[in-house]
């Protein structure tokens, strides 16, 4: 025997579920497309802009107009970086350089979004020419091994992604230490640029 008013409410119950279902779905998909639209605004991150925070007060003097720490607070440090008014990357460690972070002024000089330029090989925006690459080694070198950690440059012949020039002035670089003060990777701050 079927009983009717068991069927209803058993379709009422998988209805319900399935629309439970489809809203945890939904707000799921919801806070994908909020990290997608910001993709530089995750834990990591934050941690990572605190580190090129702590080592460029270390190896910096005079310091670069970074967002001042008195003002920036962990909540908003992401902001900050990402509407800086010059071009910053931060690349990891291996020897190739490649992007950890890119805020919103390196994705205009470069010509790419921030998911364009990340894991980039940072020394493949580099002009091809012997000057410029020797120009990038020189650099590297100064913030990796030579005690210093850090370099200054007037200007770097660079490319966009698209492969067009472009000249960043003003260049300085440091090297980024983890909370043991061990290298993790490298900042590179662009106060300017032309294309």
């Amino acid at each position: 025997v079927i009983d009717d008013e068991d069927d209803v409410t058993s379709d009422q119950a998988a209805a319900s579920n399935s629309s439970s279902t489809g809203q945890q779905q939904q707000d799921g998909s919801d806070l994908a497309a909020a990290e997608d639209d910001q993709p530089w605004a995750d834990e990591v991150t934050n941690l990572l802009l605190g580190l090129v925070t702590a080592s460029h007060d270390r190896y910096l003097k005079p310091p670069l107009p970074l967002p001042d720490l008195e003002t920036v607070t962990e909540d908003n440090r992401c902001s900050a970086f990402w509407s800086a008014p010059w071009a910053l990357f931060v690349t990891d460690d291996s020897g190739q350089y490649n992007m950890e972070y890119v805020n919103e002024s390196a994705c205009q000089m470069l010509g790419g979004s921030y998911l364009d330029l990340f894991g980039q090989a940072a020394f493949e925006l580099v002009d091809s020419s012997l000057e410029a690459q020797s120009d990038w080694a020189y650099a590297v070198q100064r913030v990796e091994g030579s005690g210093v950690n850090c370099a200054r440059m007037p200007q770097l012949a660079m490319k966009d992604m698209s492969g067009q020039p472009v000249v960043a002035k003003d260049v300085c670089m440091w090297r980024v230490d983890s909370l043991e003060d061990t290298p993790i990777g490298m900042a590179v701050l662009v106060k300017s640029w032309q294309k």
